[in-house]
């Protein structure tokens, strides 16, 4: 979560290249590689999010009540029946949370994706990357209109976070 993004995708690139013995062998056994793709934009941009994610998971986890496990537990509960009729029904407000603000964040990643994946118009490209170089290439325009659009999918998200902390206020 301290390091910047380009610095994750550096390491990426070092650790997925074709000159990494990672790379190499994704390239040898596989005829693969993940660099200058989406599904290495996909990685890049997991990996950076992964902090917000871990801790959205974290602190849903946090808001159940153990005395309700610990009585699933005296009525023999499985881990797997409390994990999925205590655990997720009671905390799923807070994971849809996290998993939201995850998204939005991955909807600006810029550094690691483009250190990873470049940018091949209509095959690696992403909406930050694409607005980026449309305003290198003088077509202002055209990235507003992007960046509308980007901003309205993390508005509708940020609603969607708001209304289930409402919801979980009012069930509590």
């Amino acid at each position: 979560m301290v390091l910047p993004p380009t610095v994750i995708g550096l390491v990426l690139l070092n650790t997925l290249g074709r000159n990494s013995g990672l790379g190499a062998f994704l390239w040898d056994r596989f005829n693969f590689s993940v660099i200058f793709t989406l599904t290495g934009a996909v990685i890049a941009t997991t990996i950076v999010v992964l902090p917000i994610m871990y801790q959205g998971v974290k602190s849903a986890f946090l808001t159940i009540d153990q005395s309700l496990i610990d009585v699933a537990k005296t009525l023999s509960a499985t881990p797997l029946q409390r994990f999925f009729r205590i655990i997720l029904p009671n905390c799923w407000p807070v994971m849809l949370s996290g998993i939201l603000l995850s998204f939005c964040r991955a909807l600006g990643e810029f550094g690691a994706t483009l250190m990873v994946a470049g940018y091949i118009q209509n095959k690696t490209d992403t909406i930050s990357t694409s607005i980026y170089f449309l305003i290198q290439d003088g077509r202002t325009q055209m990235a507003v209109y992007l960046a509308v659009v980007n901003l309205f999918i993390g508005l509708v998200a940020l609603l969607v976070i708001q209304l289930l902390g409402k919801k979980d206020v009012i069930n509590k």
